[in-house]
């Protein structure tokens, strides 16, 4: 596959699972080229990537958060395609159910039970804007400062969705601080994928 560019300003997040199959299903009545996914991976561990070319050089991508099953879709093209790429893109908005970034802001806020806090902050994070955006951010921090270990565990994940260099001095403190071992190991591998994608603290 040629170099991409990731052009859109946020994922869709996917409602629930009939929104995911809406969209296999368009991808099989339009005939998308497929192109590769990952899902021999282990679901609990790992995130599942599917790709499909529905045009020239213009790529669609489901991606599933292994742990959760959260799905989120992207848009991405090569530079000179970025026109069809946008037509793409609005027939997906048209087409799928999916979250505004009000409504996982209201769930991550809302959440009743660590559980259903720790899906809605990772969910959060997979719809995350490319770039900085302050309530975001307030709730994934305060993800960071939750008592329980699997809140916290979530807070970091959503950031490997949203790479932004505010979130490292928070993981460098998860790395430092936190009283689970095991979180300070996942603190350090994210930031270790925070360097390896040229992300680096402000």
């Amino acid at each position: 596959m040629t170099e991409q560019t990731k052009f859109i300003e946020r994922p869709l997040v996917l409602r629930d699972d009939e929104a995911a199959q809406k969209l296999m299903d368009v991808s099989h009545t339009l005939n998308w080229q497929f192109i590769r996914d990952n899902a021999e991976l282990a679901a609990s561990e790992h995130v599942q990537e599917t790709v499909w070319s529905p045009r020239e050089q213009v790529f669609v991508h489901l991606v599933t958060d292994g742990p959760t099953r959260s799905r989120s879709v992207y848009v991405s093209s090569t530079p000179d395609a970025i026109a069809r790429a946008v037509g793409v893109l609005e027939f997906l908005v048209d087409t799928l159910d999916f979250c505004s970034l009000d409504e996982l802001s209201s769930d991550a806020t809302e959440a009743a039970t660590e559980k259903q806090r720790a899906i809605a902050l990772v969910r959060l994070g997979m719809g995350a804007p490319k770039d900085y955006e302050e309530r975001v951010f307030t709730l994934l921090e305060g993800g960071f400062r939750h008592p329980h270990p699997t809140v916290r565990n979530a807070a970091i994940w959503a950031t490997r969705f949203a790479l932004w260099p505010q979130f490292i001095p928070l993981m460098e403190r998860m790395k430092d601080e936190d009283p689970e071992p095991i979180l300070q190991s996942v603190a350090a591998d994210t930031i270790e994928i925070y360097r390896e994608s040229g992300v680096t603290s402000q």
